[in-house]
């Protein structure tokens, strides 16, 4: 059953558990915690639906990056996922390909992708476009946009028959279809940019560079048994959020502190995070020992969207309260929220309210 489980989203790009609830059966929440449990899993939980991936196993969506990226540097998400699942749709199968939303949220927190403020970059290995992907991309090579009818007309020169066609325009992942003005006037660009913005190239080189690092931890576990059990990412990750700074601020109360006063603190429990997400840099935040790390930590405050808000209550604990009063409605600096959103703890998912 777990084998079943673990192959199909090979097809599906993302996967759907309730796919197979029926023949799981009594051993559905079983199969469930082992895939969340898999070094490498995705999962994203919405209402009923159980989406996972395994992002070291060969997969439609992880193929198309590899094909996309070889030819652009960057991409905004939204336009990626919309693509993909474009791409998806030329595709039979008997389960339902995951919406948008699902390949977005994986797209954006995905291993091999570097979130930057203009988009999302891949740093996994690329392969080569077929021929007619290859033609495909000529084109645009003259031209940011255009119709069908242009991209028809251009494949149809290179001596490609009427199925190819229609298939590479239509359901490519490298091409983004801006649908808004109905079937007849459909505009077809490349999904993404050839080249990174300037201002972003020294953060993407810096973020790469950890995030390899921390990759490279990856077949062989986070965790390494000596006389104690030691964290074999930790340092690393704490070079990440310090190395070279004397202060930095914390990234929930906003006050700058001598680094020695902040700690690397994760978003998620480190304890409840798989291989994957403790290898991720945007897995932590520094968080400073006045107070901000305690309160984090036991969920006395938590952070959805880009706000501080209220979590747990503090009995009798007139001074904390005041403390935390003054953080609630803080704007967390947009730096600290890159990454996987679901990272951040809300007290909804805990069954604290």
């Amino acid at each position: 059953m777990l084998k079943k489980a673990q192959d199909l989203p090979g097809r599906c790009g993302i996967a759907n558990l309730n796919y197979l609830k029926k023949e799981l059966g009594q051993y559905y929440s079983l199969i469930s915690l082992l895939i969340e449990s898999a070094p490498t899993s995705w999962v994203r939980l919405i209402g009923d639906d159980y989406w996972y991936i395994f992002e070291n196993r060969d997969n439609t969506i992880i193929n198309y990056s590899e094909k996309v990226f070889s030819v652009i540097e960057y991409c905004n998400s939204t336009r990626l996922a919309a693509a993909y699942r474009n791409a998806l749709e030329g595709r039979s199968y008997k389960y339902a390909y995951p919406p948008i939303k699902i390949i977005h949220d994986y797209l954006r927190s995905s291993v091999y992708m570097i979130n930057t403020n203009d988009g999302l970059k891949f740093i996994g290995e690329t392969t080569k476009l077929n021929k007619i992907e290859e033609d495909l991309i000529s084109f645009f090579n003259y031209s940011q946009n255009a119709s069908f009818s242009d991209l028809d007309k251009h494949l149809n020169q290179k001596g490609y028959g009427r199925p190819h066609i229609i298939k590479a325009i239509n359901c490519s992942p490298l091409i983004y279809v801006d649908k808004t003005k109905g079937r007849k006037h459909y505009v077809y660009t490349l999904v993404g940019h050839m080249t990174p913005e300037q201002n972003d190239i020294s953060y993407i080189d810096t973020y790469e560079f950890y995030l390899r690092r921390l990759r490279a931890i990856l077949d062989t576990g986070t965790d390494e048994t000596k006389e104690q059990i030691v964290r074999k990412e930790q340092r690393i990750l704490q070079e990440w959020l310090f190395k070279d700074k004397t202060h930095e601020n914390c990234a929930i109360c906003g006050q700058q502190f001598s680094v020695k006063t902040l700690v690397t603190a994760h978003k998620k429990p480190r304890s409840d995070c798989n291989d994957a997400e403790r290898l991720d840099p945007y897995i932590v935040m520094p968080l400073c020992l006045m107070g901000c790390d305690y309160l984090y930590e036991n969920m006395y405050i938590y952070i959805e969207g880009v706000e501080i808000k209220r979590g747990l209550s503090l009995l009798n604990a007139k001074t904390e309260s005041k403390f935390i009063e003054n953080l609630v409605g803080r704007t967390v600096d947009s730096k600290w929220l890159l990454g996987n959103q679901s990272y951040f703890r809300l007290p909804r998912m805990l069954g604290l309210v």
